[in-house]
């Protein structure tokens, strides 16, 4: 016998079973990619496996040079809302610096929504990150990918 099946001949049954069923589930994740993030099937089950890209606070410049941070509590809450953004800590850091168009929202005057197009992008769609100006600093409150630019009093658009 082999050592694997000696070692299962003493190995408590309803262990064994948790395991495999443990196993069984991990395996058979639903895992996003390209051409199925758009779909929220999975996601739920999803979240979890992700390993945050943020293990500390990133320090963001934007186009106005405020800096802007994106704490490791954030970027958990955007996989785990938006899971189509991971990986893709650059393009946002883009986005902040040069985005297309700048929004008020409608809501809350103290935030602002930064819009980027990128035709690579799900063929075709804007990056928006959310930051939050308070008197103690500038912070990401979200960051997803859209199709649409939300209305809201314009603050800089690119010419």
């Amino acid at each position: 016998m082999n050592r694997l099946h000696l070692m299962l001949r003493d190995f408590p049954k309803d262990l064994a079973l948790v395991i495999f069923i443990t196993l069984f589930c991990m395996l058979s994740v639903h895992i996003p990619t390209e051409q199925n993030a758009n779909k929220k099937n999975g996601y739920d089950v999803m979240k979890n496996f992700f390993v945050p890209e943020v293990v500390r606070t990133m320090m963001l410049k934007d186009r106005f040079g405020r800096t802007i941070e994106l704490s490791p509590e954030c970027w958990t809450h955007i996989l785990e809302t938006h899971p189509e953004i991971r990986g893709r800590i650059d393009v946002m850091n883009e986005t902040l610096k040069s985005p297309d168009i700048v929004k008020r929202s409608v809501y809350t005057s103290n935030v602002l929504l930064f819009y980027k197009y990128y035709d690579y992008i799900y063929n075709g769609k804007y990056i928006c990150i959310v930051i939050k100006i308070l008197d103690e600093g500038c912070f990401v409150s979200t960051a997803y990918i859209t199709d649409k630019i939300k209305r809201g009093e314009m603050v800089w658009k690119k010419s």
